[in-house]
């Protein structure tokens, strides 16, 4: 417990990203391999390399937003409904 104490936050954040690292992985490969199928089939169908890499850049971002947003949401319906219960 005492090393903690004294670890730096590259150690900390080394630690806590590590236990999830396997995990988080594994879902990336998974999306990963979406990925190149959508590439795959736009390319078949004509867009160019560059345009596919900015659109799918600009959905993967608003994507991640609104899981964030709707997680945040979903966050705060639940402290709510904590602190009604005290």
């Amino acid at each position: 417990t005492g090393k903690r104490l004294y670890m730096t936050k590259q150690e900390k954040m080394d630690e806590v990203f590590g236990s999830f690292e396997y995990h988080l992985f594994e879902k990336l490969t998974a999306a990963d391999q979406f990925m190149a199928r959508i590439t795959s089939e736009a390319r078949m169908l004509g867009v160019d390399q560059g345009y596919i890499s900015q659109y799918m850049g600009e959905r993967v971002l608003d994507m991640i937003d609104q899981i964030a947003e709707k997680r945040e949401a979903e966050d705060g319906r639940k402290n709510k409904k904590k602190g009604r219960a005290r």
